[in-house]
């Protein structure tokens, strides 16, 4: 009993004094400039920059992702938009982290949806794996039984400096922006991470503008970033004290 009570003291003093998760760091998407970027065609190269539509427009098409400002939706940002009429040849992107210290990270992906109408679904297709994307969207289930993982807002999360739409607005007008856990990646060695983004396309369901999800649903997906977070490693005192509480179990033996 007394044996008991003490581990039980020792891991609750330890645990409370274990430190928090870290903040999450913003990095947002961005194509090559001629100088930086972060985010190219799956299976191209970080300079191609073909994958991109410059023309800001809602309008469908079939093989670029439309860079749009984030007036209506980005709130201040840029964002991707991808949208077919379904003939989907678009391709999937690929957006690096690099430059962090090694160590376990949590990596989101960053997306806007309208949460309020339900004619239109702005799901993205996301994840760790290129062989293993998940769809991620506000609601589920979606219409006619397509089924995606709820991805919580952005504003649910504790951010650093690196603010997502380069202020602390995460909403704009019936869209709001949600962050989707995909997973912890690990680096070693000051290793890159990939994270894996496609255009959410039903594969039982027409695309077009009459013959979506709904029969007026506007099928799109609005990437804007993804994030980490580190994921802290057991505290020393921890260490100790589950190293203790196994010493005095052998004793008791």
């Amino acid at each position: 009993m007394k044996f008991t009570h003490l581990a039980s003291v020792l891991l609750t003093s330890c645990l409370m004094a274990a430190p928090l998760s870290a903040a999450v760091t913003y990095v947002d998407a961005a194509h090559w400039n001629g100088s930086s970027g972060n985010t190219y065609a799956t299976g191209s190269s970080l300079t191609d920059t073909s994958w991109v539509n410059f023309t800001d427009s809602s309008n469908e098409d079939q093989d670029q992702w439309r860079l749009r400002p984030g007036t209506s939706r980005g709130a201040g940002d840029t964002i991707y938009q991808a949208r077919t009429n379904g003939g989907d040849t678009m391709t999937g992107l690929t957006t690096q982290l690099t430059g962090l210290a090694d160590g376990t990270y949590n990596i989101y992906v960053y997306f806007w949806d309208d949460d309020i109408s339900t004619s239109n679904t702005h799901n993205i297709d996301a994840g760790l794996s290129l062989g293993s994307l998940t769809t991620y969207g506000a609601d589920n289930p979606l219409a006619n039984g397509v089924s995606a993982t709820v991805a919580p807002l952005a504003s649910s999360l504790t951010h650093d400096g690196s603010n997502p739409t380069g202020s602390t607005l995460f909403s704009s007008s019936s869209y709001n922006l949600h962050a989707a856990l995909l997973g912890q990646a690990t680096v070693t060695g000051g290793s890159t991470v990939n994270v894996y983004v496609d255009h959410f396309q039903p594969t039982t369901i027409a695309q077009g503008s009459t013959s979506d999800l709904t029969s007026t649903a506007q099928v799109r997906s609005f990437f804007d970033g993804i994030g980490y977070e580190a994921v802290p490693e057991p505290s020393s005192a921890l260490l100790g004290a589950l190293g203790t509480m196994a010493l005095l179990g052998r004793r008791r033996r």
